[in-house]
């Protein structure tokens, strides 16, 4: 398991790597040169990030199934593709888009042009990576379910979070973590979170009252996948269990 380990310590650090390197971007809000120059950095860096997790991928053990894979699609990018295609239709101009880069690139009077080209790249990159990820749940699942012990929920939640061995305040402090249990269940939650997408869409159709509360429900959804799973492994682990003993 320590080669699962560090494969998935690599993913962990890469993954949020692409993410956090947005916030730099929020630091030259009076710079619009600035502004376009790190936006086309992100968006070179997010597409390393892709290469260096397809090669990752690669060496994951463990192997998926195409019916699956259709769902960590389904699952993972319509959310996604639908609520940029929605976007699209109600605001063309963008002018009512919420995302903030996107805001803080329409602020310093970026072209259209370029905004649609950056917003529409930097999409199916982070889709793509997504997709993948969740495709690396699915492949390391089975195998990682065998390893986990059957004792209550809360031993089960704290394997899920990477500290079956090691104490939550190693969590916190992201110290002696087995990332070979954290990182699929982070991955879980953020496939899973992609179903908020679904919302915003609904908010564009009028089909919901449009308010401040999307940040609300994505940390909702983080906590109701995370529950999600611990339960789903936890009556998994217990129906494994019941089925050795007969």
């Amino acid at each position: 398991m320590s080669f699962l380990n560090n494969l998935y310590k690599k993913i962990y650090f890469w993954y949020f790597s692409s993410i956090l390197i947005l916030i730099p971007g929020f630091l030259f809000q009076n710079q619009a040169l600035m502004v376009f120059i790190h936006s086309v950095f992100t968006l070179f860096f997010t597409g390393f990030v892709l290469y260096k997790l397809v090669a990752l991928f690669k060496k994951v053990p463990g192997s998926i199934s195409v019916p699956y894979l259709g769902l960590a699609f389904v699952v993972v990018a319509g959310g996604s593709i639908l609520d940029m295609f929605v976007t699209v239709i109600c605001s063309p101009d963008l002018s009512e888009e919420g995302n903030i880069a996107v805001r803080l690139l329409l602020s310093h009077h970026a072209p259209l042009w370029f905004v649609y080209l950056i917003g529409l790249f930097y999409q199916i990159l982070h889709v793509s990576i997504d997709v993948l990820l969740f495709s690396c749940f699915l492949k390391t699942y089975p195998s990682v379910l065998k390893t986990i012990p059957y004792l209550n929920f809360f031993t089960t939640l704290k394997w899920l979070m990477g500290c079956g061995k090691v104490k939550f305040v190693d969590l916190l402090l992201g110290r002696n973590l087995q990332y070979q249990y954290l990182m699929p269940s982070l991955i879980f939650m953020v496939g899973m979170n992609n179903l908020t997408h679904f919302y915003a869409v609904m908010e564009w159709l009028k089909i919901i009252p449009t308010g401040d509360s999307f940040l609300v429900v994505s940390c909702c959804g983080i906590f109701i996948s995370l529950l999600t799973l611990a339960l789903m492994t936890h009556f998994k682990l217990r129906n494994n269990l019941q089925y050795a003993i007969k």
